[in-house]
Order: structure tokens, then C-alpha cells, then sequence
């Protein structure tokens, strides 16, 4: 079982992910918004963190919210010598921006990305592919 944290604007999509990946055993929070995401992270030890590129500028003036949290995941990160386990999702269209999406997140070290729309057994199958990689032999 993992810790997830969910960065989602998106009420609907957060609730169908939380409650795929609660019905594999993991334990997840949803954030709303970046500051809300870094309170949260600041506060509990997550094994994955779920990251919209996008997030509602009502959070910040700008639109790259979910920018913000992969910064300060990434420093809070610095000190440990591995970056978190992040899965970016964005729901960037048309044409090729989203190879726009998937070099934004290869700058914040994210570890996988799915674009939207994708189903929730998608992510759980991610989620799960990730944790098994990112445990140490022995399971520690």
C-alpha cells in the first residue's frame, strides 16, 4: 500500500482517482490547489505524488500552479539524493503541446506522465509500477 497525494483541480477526476486507487489498498489525499498540495506535503510523508500541470488560476495568478508544487517537491527533495515519485497528468491539447507537457515535467524530474483523458485503471496500473520500482529489495 501507498501514501498518494492527488494535485487535481478537477473535483470529478480527483474523486474517481482516489477511490481506483483506494480500492487497491492505497491511502490517498486530494489537494485542490498548490498551496494547499505543499501544506499537505509539508506535513506527511507520501510515497507518490499525482500532479496536474494546470491548475485553476484561482490558487495563483498565473497558470502554472502545479509548476509551483514540483518546485518545492523538488527541493524538498535536494537534500535526500532521489527526487519524489511523481506521475505529471495534464490535459494539454491540440496538436503536439503535449510534448510541451512531457518537457515541463522532464525539468521537474517526473517520473512518468499520462495525458488526459485516461482511465483510472491507467493510473492505478502506473501508481502500482512505480511503487514496486521505487522499493528497495526486501521491501523497506
Amino acid at each position: 500500500m501507498a501514501s498518494i497525494l492527488i494535485l487535481e483541480d478537477n473535483y470529478n477526476l480527483a474523486s474517481q482517482w482516489r477511490e481506483a486507487l483506494r480500492a487497491h489498498g492505497h491511502a490517498v489525499d486530494i489537494s485542490y490547489t498548490s498551496s494547499e498540495a505543499i501544506a499537505l506535503s509539508d506535513g506527511a510523508d507520501y510515497d507518490v505524488f499525482i500532479v496536474d500541470l494546470i491548475i485553476s488560476p484561482e490558487d495563483v495568478p498565473i497558470r502554472d500552479s502545479g509548476r509551483n508544487f514540483l518546485t518545492h517537491l523538488n527541493e524538498k527533495a535536494a537534500g535526500r539524493g532521489s527526487p519524489p515519485m511523481v506521475i505529471g497528468v495534464s490535459g494539454f491539447r491540440p496538436g503536439n503541446s503535449s510534448d510541451v507537457a512531457r518537457t515541463v515535467f522532464y525539468t521537474y524530474r517526473v517520473r512518468d506522465v499520462l495525458m488526459k483523458p485516461f482511465g483510472a485503471a491507467d493510473l492505478v496500473g502506473l501508481v502500482e509500477k512505480l511503487v514496486v520500482a521505487g522499493t528497495p529489495a526486501g521491501g523497506e
